[in-house]
């Protein structure tokens, strides 16, 4: 089969240039709808976001008008409770300890001053005692307690014999 071709060589290399331009313009096109194509799927997913992200900003500010309360009560009774714990933790319950210091004192003694110190552990007791020997019979009591490590007497309270007023220096054990 023959080919023949009655075109002139500059009318070939027109056609060819159209042809060429043309090729290209159609790619163009292709990519230029394929762009555009994307281009509207990006905006939609964009607006869904959008709408998305009001929504969820919305059910947050409801939940945060209608529970914010709660959470700030809930907050309070924390600190609260937390409060009573630290108070339960520094409780020490003087009743009983009171309850055996009245049981070492003698009969003839009489007491006026009881000073309780629990952070320096130094308890003072001041009173009245008939005599001497009531007096000493008092402090060993105190030494013999469980209750106090360290039972001072100044030597000045033992100067008399009848009716000493008296003062210990008493040291409490750990509670």
């Amino acid at each position: 089969m023959i080919t023949l071709n009655l075109l002139s060589p500059q009318k070939k290399k027109g056609a060819e240039e159209k042809i060429l331009y043309a090729t290209i313009k159609n790619v163009l096109a292709v990519f230029l709808i394929f762009f555009v194509f994307i281009a509207v799927i990006l905006l939609g997913s964009k607006l869904l976001l959008a709408h998305s992200f009001e929504t969820v900003v919305e059910q947050t500010t409801l939940i945060t008008k209608e529970y914010g309360g709660v959470n700030q009560q809930i907050r309070q009774i924390n600190d609260k409770l937390e409060n009573i714990s630290n108070t339960q933790k520094e409780f020490v319950a003087w009743s009983s300890h009171l309850a055996e210091l009245n049981d070492l004192i003698p009969e003839n003694i009489q007491i006026s001053v009881i000073v309780l110190r629990l952070g320096e552990g130094n308890t003072v007791v001041k009173g009245y005692a008939k005599t001497r020997n009531d007096l000493l019979l008092l402090k060993s009591n105190l030494e013999n307690s469980a209750l106090f490590e360290q039972v001072k007497l100044p030597f000045s309270n033992l100067l008399k014999r009848n009716d000493i007023d008296f003062e210990f220096q008493l040291t409490l054990q750990s509670l």
